[in-house]
């Protein structure tokens, strides 16, 4: 699956999670679901929406081993135990 950025006329952009299917010896895409159709400057707020919304069809599909959420705190917590403390970022 991927995501597609479609501009049309008027002006606004539609984002669609698109997937790639094999028929009869051709790939074809086909739309999986339209996430929306937006202003050009909201574009990249609704794409990385589209980003979420596939990775979570995605894991209903293929379940991982680790859950995103949890491969994330598991990433950063692996990070900052192998970071000097004078190198972690403080917010």
């Amino acid at each position: 699956m991927f995501i597609r950025t479609i501009e049309r006329e008027n002006g606004k952009v539609t984002i669609i999670i698109v997937e790639s299917v094999r028929e009869g010896g051709k790939v074809t895409h086909k739309t999986v679901r339209t996430v929306a159709t937006v202003l050009p400057k909201e574009v990249d707020r609704f794409v990385e929406l589209a980003q979420h919304i596939k990775s979570e069809m995605e894991h209903e599909r293929q379940p991982k081993l680790f859950p995103v959420k949890s491969l994330a705190e598991m990433l950063i917590s692996s990070r900052k135990r192998s970071l000097p403390h004078s190198a972690l970022l403080h917010y």
